[in-house]
């Protein structure tokens, strides 16, 4: 079928036809001239079609077929002859197969029934076998006994190394979430549910499920880390230790008969002896096998390998003594059983090192059962934190007792990771790693945003229609322009049509502007919005790694959302400088943290409000700020004019090409300049 994914296969008829409900059908044949039409029965009912195609001396013919799920059984290709009569060209059975349901195994964790404290996080890792794909999964839950609605859950990723159609994942169920939303909560159970891509057309999906969890709710419990390493440290010593006295039995019964097998025949009893011997290793033997792949899983990973090379040594052993009473002279079986012998003193030293060094490995695995707490107990504090900000708002402040116990966590987890080498090493480059994607998703939501705030501003000048620099304002005559009376230029003559009233095909254009203006606004609007999201998104992520950003991105995301409001609402001129002021919050989070706050370098200006230092000019071409006046005994540069709402200093004359101050008078000789006016008065 199509959901499978799979290419058509082309199969000898052979015993029949074997496929799963859904697939198309078409079996091909010859059979002699004369035959006119033909049908197809599935168990006595007709289905599909028959083509034929007549040739020189035998006629194609093709059958058609859908298969049905649950609908086999005996298939004829019924041909009717030119004659007059049907006759049974060709039967076959025909068996519908099924999907099978996907096997869902749960890895962690180990133990089936747990007693866990209402503020842990349980992570539980599976893995699915499963012919096709999958569909959904979730997390199924009964609550003190009690069904209730299922945790969604991501997709698990198909293990491309591994021969079978294998799929492993994993999903971290917040034990708080849980009791927070289920009051007076004293069991949970919990389960893996897998639903395959089978058609519901075709009866499906089918649904695969891991053995329950069972979880007590106790606050007295000890971490589920700390649970989880004592028990794999547990399997590990237990096993290793019932193995070592396996293969010691099995190599005390080769000692007891070394002598025997020197005989001409072996005893009855010798016999005997050397068969438990061989039962005792190869129960030894899996056992070993079994633990390795446990162990790959678990906090001693590291010693699996370790395991196995002495899993075959003892499998030597055992093979070398399979060989002895087989062999034909004393000799031989002396050689023999002296392998057998050597393999398994190898294999007993070998799992007494792992021994010791599973003992030795008590203070390491302490280090990381306190890691593993403070980081569940980090993972809960930012559980609460995002649950804070969803009902708060992003914008809003971080709640001060969260933000509080995260400090104290990470000033635990820090103290823990310094005396663990290995440990620091990594969270360093995880800060590190963390912190440059940051600032590289700042960096970029900066460009957008400068760009959008370029774009809102060249919309509002084409909207408002404003003169380029250096035009005269609105009023001012230029030279040479013609006196009170007289029609400016560009006014109606007599019989021009007057100020309001469109000119020859003016109407159009004016509507095709319009349209043009409001599509573009619509398009500034929705990435606005999308900026907004994305500069959301930055906070959580901020917050949740502590981030110095965190305390920064609240202003540049208001400011993000101030230019969105004002697009919305088509204020042109306020959209344009909220695009500009979060476009220099976000340029500034871009910066690594000891480039924040510097000093203002040369050539840039002050920011709103600053006023120069005492003596100092602004730099060549520069503007005071808006309200800054110049400093005492200072002049305007060339060319400058006062700030807004400035007033020259006493008896200070404007500067070359300046307008006199409000109510000012030109200075003595002096003209306006060139398309200049007097101020008012």
């Amino acid at each position: 079928p199509e959901y499978t994914d799979q290419s058509p296969q082309r199969r000898p008829l052979g015993q029949g036809v074997s496929a799963l409900g859904g697939s198309t059908i078409t079996v091909e044949g010859r059979t002699t001239t004369g035959v006119e039409r033909g049908r197809f029965l599935l168990d006595g009912q007709e289905v599909g079609t028959v083509s034929l195609n007549r040739g020189t001396g035998e006629t194609r013919v093709s059958v058609n077929w859908t298969l049905e799920p649950e609908k086999g059984g005996l298939g004829q290709v019924m041909l009717y002859h030119e004659l007059g009569r049907e006759i049974e060209g060709l039967r076959f059975p025909v068996k519908v197969e099924q999907d099978a349901v996907p096997q869902v195994s749960l890895l962690a964790p180990t133990q089936s029934e747990l007693r866990l404290r209402p503020d842990e996080q349980v992570r539980l890792e599976y893995e699915v076998l499963e012919d096709f794909g999958l569909d959904s999964v979730v997390v199924e839950l009964l609550v003190n006994g009690s069904t209730v609605d299922p945790l969604p859950a991501a997709l698990p990723e198909q293990d491309p190394l591994s021969a079978k159609p294998l799929w492993r994942g994993e999903e971290l169920v917040s034990i708080g979430a849980l009791t927070e939303k289920y009051k007076n909560t004293d069991e949970l159970r919990m389960a893996v549910a897998v639903a395959d891509n089978l058609p519901e057309s075709l009866g499906g999906p089918n649904v695969g499920r891991s053995e329950w969890l069972v979880i007590k709710i106790d606050r007295n419990a000890e971490s589920l880390a700390r649970q989880e390493i004592r028990a794999q440290q547990s399997d590990v010593r237990e096993t290793i230790a019932e193995a070592i006295r396996e293969v010691r039995e099995a190599k005390d019964r080769m000692e007891r008969h070394k002598e025997d097998v020197k005989k001409d025949e072996l005893s009855e009893q010798a016999e005997k002896n050397l068969a438990e011997a061989r039962e005792k290793l190869a129960d030894a033997q899996e056992q070993l096998d079994e633990l390795a792949d446990r162990m790959e899983n678990g906090v001693q990973a590291a010693r699996a390998e370790d395991v196995r090379e002495a899993s075959q040594e003892v499998a030597e052993s055992r093979e070398r003594l399979e060989e002895t009473p087989l062999q034909d002279t004393p000799e031989g079986r002396e050689e023999e059983l002296g392998q057998a012998r050597q393999a398994a003193e190898d294999a007993i030293e070998q799992l007494e090192a792992i021994q010791d060094a599973v003992q030795q490995d008590e203070g390491r695995l302490e280090q990381l059962a306190k890691l593993n707490e403070l980081a569940q107990q980090e993972n809960e504090i930012a559980r609460q934190a995002a649950n804070n900000e969803q009902q708060q708002g992003a914008e809003s402040e971080a709640n001060q007792e969260i933000q509080q116990a995260q400090e104290q966590l990470e000033a635990a987890l820090e103290q823990q990771i310094n005396q663990n080498p290995e440990a620091r090493a990594e969270v360093l480059q995880d800060q590190a790693d963390a912190a440059a994607e940051l600032a590289e998703q700042a960096a970029d939501l900066s460009e957008r945003q400068e760009n959008l705030a370029d774009a809102a501003e060249a919309q509002l000048d084409a909207q408002e229609g404003e003169p380029q620099e250096g035009q005269p304002q609105e009023g001012q005559p230029q030279e040479g322009e013609p006196q009170e009376g007289q029609p400016q230029e560009g006014q109606p003559q007599e019989g021009q049509p007057q100020e309001g009233q469109p000119q020859e095909g003016q109407p159009e254009l004016n509507e095709a502007q319009q349209e043009l203006a409001e599509q573009i606004r619509q398009q500034l609007q929705a990435e606005q919005a999308a900026i907004v999201e994305e500069a959301q998104e930055q906070l959580a992520e901020a917050r949740a790694n502590l981030e110095e950003r965190a305390n920064l991105l609240p202003e540049a995301v208001a400011q993000a959302q101030d230019a969105l409001e004002s697009l919305e609402e088509n204020f042109g001129e306020a959209a344009a400088e909220s695009a500009n002021e979060a476009a220099e919050s976000l340029a500034d989070l871009a910066l690594p943290s000891e480039e924040r706050g510097q000093q203002l370098g040369e050539g840039e200006q002050p920011g709103e409000g600053e006023q120069p230092g005492e003596g100092e000019q602004p730099g060549e071409g520069e503007q005071p700020g808006e309200g800054e006046q110049p400093g005492e005994g200072e002049q305007p540069g060339e060319g400058e004019q006062p700030g807004e709402g400035e007033q020259p200093g006493e008896g200070e004359q404007p500067g070359e090409g300046e307008q006199p101050g409000e109510g000012e008078q030109p200075g003595e000789g002096e003209q306006p300049g060139e398309g200049q006016q007097p101020g008012e008065g």
